[in-house]
Parts: C-alpha cells; sequence; structure tokens
C-alpha cells in the first residue's frame, strides 16, 4: 500500500497509526527519505498549535517544522504533525517540503 504512492496524506497516517501499522509508516518514511541520503543538518525552526486540519477531525494538533540539508537536497523542510486522538501526544504524520 505504502510503497505505491510517494503521498500520503495526513488522514491516511492517522488511519495507519490508528490501525498500528506503525512498521509500515516507518518503511514508508524510510522509502520517500532514501533518495534525498542522509541528513546533514537539521535545526528546529517553529511550531504551530492549530484545533483544526484539513482532512482530520478537529482536535489538539501541532505542527513541528524543520529546516533540514540532506546529502542530496540542499535545503527542505520537514513537517512533523502531532496529535492527542489516542490520549497522549503522537506522531500522526510526516511531510517534507
Amino acid at each position: 500500500m505504502l510503497a505505491r504512492s510517494n503521498k500520503l496524506t495526513l488522514s491516511a497516517h492517522l488511519a495507519l497509526m490508528r490501525t498500528g501499522h506503525e512498521d509500515e509508516f516507518l518503511s514508508w518514511m524510510r522509502a520517500r527519505r532514501a533518495p534525498l541520503g542522509k541528513p546533514k543538518n537539521r535545526a528546529f525552526f517553529r511550531v504551530t498549535y492549530s484545533h483544526t486540519l484539513l482532512g482530520a477531525p478537529d482536535g489538539n494538533y501541532e505542527l513541528v517544522i524543520f529546516k533540514t540539508s540532506f546529502e542530496h537536497k540542499a535545503k527542505a523542510a520537514e513537517e512533523v504533525t502531532l496529535t492527542t486522538e489516542t490520549g497522549r501526544w503522537q506522531v500522526s504524520g510526516y511531510q517534507m517540503r
């Protein structure tokens, strides 16, 4: 399922995490980042709190953004989405720009 697409929506991330397929999520992340090479530098950029996210139910979300450089991509922004959907903060999404 994950190997066929380089894009995964937030709702798909949430669904994967709810069903306990964390190994598939991690495999997808590794495959997506592999062509970029190893990270050379990663620096915290900002965190934003939101009660709403496109394609996801209303809830508590934090979007944590890092400015990252990789061996084969000099400038990238990694966005990690955190949610309290299960009653504790956990990673529910990842996107690179």
